[in-house]
């Protein structure tokens, strides 16, 4: 027997033993990695809205900024032109994207419309026109410009109103965490905030401060929330009409208060 070439040979295939094993460890690595980063990763849904060229993209905790400016339009839209006798049925669908903190003082602006005397005439109707919508990635803010116009029965108004609110993502659905209004049609951004509290931002309510400020972003701010409070479900109110459904919203006292 020749063993000097068997020891050669043995040599070899302990080396490529070693290595074998070697490559199974670094393969096994990968595949564990692999499947991590693959379970962990977010799924993200793209659409193009209609009447938008960009397309919005929306995950399990994040959207991008034409996703979040497309739904806070679509959600103004719709509390925008409420009438008296539609209003409590679409608040309590609406409702349901907004966020537990800040539900009590939402339904309760929203149902001012139907105390006033001017839209509870007559043939009156309201209607909302935007104009622009732009968002503020500072701040994590939508704004929503344009004009309401109020008609019917001898009146005849309009007047520019810019509606303002953050559209957070939690658990791959939309939340509403902050939401105001006020007449004009110049957004308050970070820089008008800024200058009328004379560039003191402790001054600034914390909805309106740029993110990175916060103790917590929107989206873990509405996820909290939720946990604490529980998703807010609207019932059918048990009554016989519209006007005894108006009736009813009004005796009623909002089930969250706001801070």
């Amino acid at each position: 027997m020749d063993f000097k070439k068997y020891a050669q040979n043995l040599s070899w295939m302990q080396f490529a033993l070693a290595g074998s094993l070697a490559t199974n460890v670094l393969l096994a690595m990968a595949s564990v990695i692999f499947m991590f980063s693959y379970s962990s990763r977010e799924v993200v849904t793209r659409v193009i809205p209609p009447q938008m060229t960009q397309g919005a993209e929306i995950g399990s905790r994040a959207a991008n900024a034409e996703y979040k400016k497309a739904f806070g339009l679509f959600f103004v839209n719709q509390v925008a032109n409420l009438q008296p006798l539609s209003a409590p049925g679409i608040i309590d669908t609406m409702s349901t994207f907004v966020s537990p903190a800040i539900f009590g003082e939402f339904r309760r602006q929203a149902l001012e419309v139907i105390k006033d005397p001017v839209l509870n005439a007559a043939a009156v109707s309201t209607d909302f026109s935007p104009s622009q919508v732009h968002y503020e990635k500072e701040t994590d803010r939508v704004f929503v410009i344009g004009t309401l116009r109020t008609k019917g029965a001898g009146v005849d108004k309009t007047r520019n109103i810019v509606y303002e609110l953050t559209v957070a993502i939690s658990d791959g659905r939309p939340w509403i965490t902050h939401f105001t209004s006020y007449v004009g049609n110049i957004p308050q951004s970070l820089t008008i905030l800024m200058g009328k509290a004379k560039n003191k931002i402790e001054d600034i309510e914390p909805a309106r401060q740029p993110v990175q400020r916060r103790e917590e972003t929107p989206e873990a701010q509405a996820a909290s929330e939720i946990d604490a409070q529980g998703i807010i479900v609207q019932r059918d109110l048990p009554v016989r009409n519209l006007k005894e459904a108006i009736q009813t919203e009004l005796k009623e006292k909002p089930a969250i208060k706001a801070d």
